[in-house]
Parts: structure tokens; C-alpha cells; sequence
């Protein structure tokens, strides 16, 4: 008897495991040379499938009728943030210290709402406890932990999903850009407790992973070329991105 699914479970794509399901690394920009041949390491690799009757894929060995493509993956240049996450990432940024990416909160308030609550009721009430911490205590203008400024508040800039910005606790109402690679590091340094204690499962939906380092690129046969009725070939809108 074979295996049963008794689940399926959803996460947040892991860099890691992308780099290690790529069969290709997108290098270049340019698709072809000398006419309709690709080029390596290009968005038209054959190592991503074949699609074409008659050809072979190098990576699994079928014809395009077995063949069921293959993921690759760019690298990126400088860490993004993933427009889709941008609102969880500005409230995980207010729980913890970007300096030391320890918890606001002391330590014994942050086990009491783990062992009260769990997943993202956790969350809410640590985001709802640690705005009420920051409002009343004294010493609240300073992480406990490393002395540096607390965060008050985060805003998108001029209506950005890209570009994010932060008060510091303090008389200056100036805010301060949040560049992706502040917030990855910080994000990073995050423990697989800490993680836990959130309400998240690291194994499947770790913080750092909202903020893309490397972007995973679809085999062909999710973004075949389309010849149009003047012979001409368009390509995919996902190839084009």
C-alpha cells in the first residue's frame, strides 16, 4: 500500500531550499545567440525543460511529453523586500531590537503570552503588549538588552511597498530610512526559539525568508514563447519579469 497525504502544509519559500531544487543559475540577461540558439545561463537554458516536439532535455532526460521542467533561481545583487510580506515585516521590526534582534518585551512577559496563546494569536497579543510596553515604561526609549534606541514607529515611505522608513524613540521626529539589508541581518540573527515564540514554525516560515535574496525562476512550461498570427514570437509576461 502506498504512501497516504494526510496533509499539506504552507510556507514561505526557503533561499536555501531554492538554490537546492535549481537546476540553473540566471547569470545574463540575454536570451539568444545566433539566431534561436539559448544562451547558457540565460532565462531560455535548456536546463529548465524542453518544450519543443523532438528535443531531449539535458536535466531529466525526456522528450517534452515526460519532461515536467525544472526550476532555476537568480541570485540578487542586494536583498528586497517581497511586497507581499511588507506589513508583517513592519510589525515583526517593532517586536524586536534591530541590533540585537532580541525581544522588546522582558523575558518572563514573552513566556506568558507563549504559554497562553499560539500561532497568530500569539503574535497579535505580543505586537499588543509590547506597543503598550514601549508607551508606558520609563526605561522604554532603550533596548534592555544592547542600550540602543527603540523603535516607535514604521511607515512606508511617500506610500512605498519598498522603501520603509523609522522613528526612533527620542525629542527627533526626523525618520530613518530602513534599507532591506538592515532588516535581513537583523532578521537573521532572529533564534529558531525566538522564531517559535512569535507564533511561527522556523522550519517553514522563518522572518528572514520575507525579504528575497534569491528569486526562483519557472521551467518553461509555465511560460512558453506564444507565436502570434504574424509569425512573430512573444514571450511569456514571467519571462519578461
Amino acid at each position: 500500500m502506498g504512501d497516504r497525504i494526510i496533509g499539506v502544509q504552507f510556507g514561505i519559500a526557503n533561499p536555501d531550499e531554492i538554490r537546492r531544487r535549481s537546476v540553473v543559475e540566471v547569470i545574463t540577461d540575454k536570451a539568444h545567440q545566433s539566431g534561436e540558439i539559448p544562451v547558457a545561463g540565460g532565462v531560455f537554458d535548456p536546463r529548465f525543460g524542453v518544450i519543443d516536439h523532438g528535443k531531449i532535455c539535458p536535466t531529466c532526460k525526456h522528450t517534452n511529453i515526460e519532461c515536467p521542467g525544472h526550476f532555476g533561481h537568480i541570485t540578487m545583487a542586494r536583498p528586497v523586500y517581497l511586497y507581499q510580506f511588507i506589513d508583517m515585516i513592519q510589525k515583526i521590526s517593532l517586536l524586536i531590537c534591530l541590533n540585537c534582534s532580541n525581544f522588546y518585551l522582558p523575558d518572563e512577559d514573552v513566556d506568558s503570552i507563549e504559554k497562553m496563546y499560539v500561532g497568530f494569536d500569539r503574535f497579535n497579543q505580543l505586537r499588543e503588549i509590547t506597543s503598550k510596553f514601549k508607551d508606558k515604561e520609563k526605561t522604554s526609549k532603550v533596548c534592555r538588552h544592547c542600550g540602543s534606541a527603540v523603535i516607535k514607529k514604521i511607515d512606508k515611505r511617500d506610500g512605498s511597498v519598498s522603501d520603509l522608513r523609522a522613528k526612533i524613540a527620542g525629542e527627533s521626529e526626523d525618520m530613518i530610512p530602513l534599507h532591506a539589508e538592515m532588516i535581513l541581518r537583523a532578521f537573521q540573527r532572529i533564534t529558531d526559539r525566538n522564531v517559535e515564540k512569535m507564533g511561527f514554525n522556523p522550519k517553514f516560515s522563518r522572518p528572514d525568508w520575507m525579504i528575497c535574496t534569491v528569486l526562483a525562476v519557472p521551467p518553461l512550461t509555465v511560460r512558453p514563447s506564444v507565436v502570434m498570427d504574424d509569425k512573430q514570437t512573444m514571450e511569456d509576461d514571467l519571462t519578461h519579469v
